[in-house]
């Protein structure tokens, strides 16, 4: 069974953050894993939370990036793997990044 490493986000710099929000379909991914926290839901499998049609190594790498980054933690249930955006712990760590980051994404240009 795979286990998934997660760091502590006092480990995690601001730039390994940044590098992991800084391409568009994790960023799609963190929005996503983002609207399932305001719903109370506990978390993602990962085709759900991933833009429809990303081939399955490309969407692996992503959420390995994200993990690593601190910014999700997966999970095992069955045979699928279900991530939880780490919000509190983020905001704890970097407060108002994330409000900043998905709301100038979300912003017209």
């Amino acid at each position: 069974m795979a286990r998934f490493i997660h760091p502590s986000l006092k480990d995690v710099p601001l730039a390994s953050v940044l590098h992991a929000l800084s391409d568009p379909t994790r960023l799609a991914i963190v929005r996503r894993l983002d609207e399932d926290r305001k719903g109370d839901a506990d978390g993602l499998a990962c085709n759900c939370a991933a833009p429809d049609e990303l081939p399955r190594a490309t969407m692996s790498s992503h959420f390995t990036v994200l993990r690593g980054a601190g910014l999700i933690e997966s999970r095992k249930q069955g045979t699928m793997v279900i991530n939880r955006l780490r919000r509190d712990e983020i905001d704890a760590r970097f407060p108002g990044l994330l409000d900043a980051v998905l709301e100038a994404e979300a912003a017209p240009a």
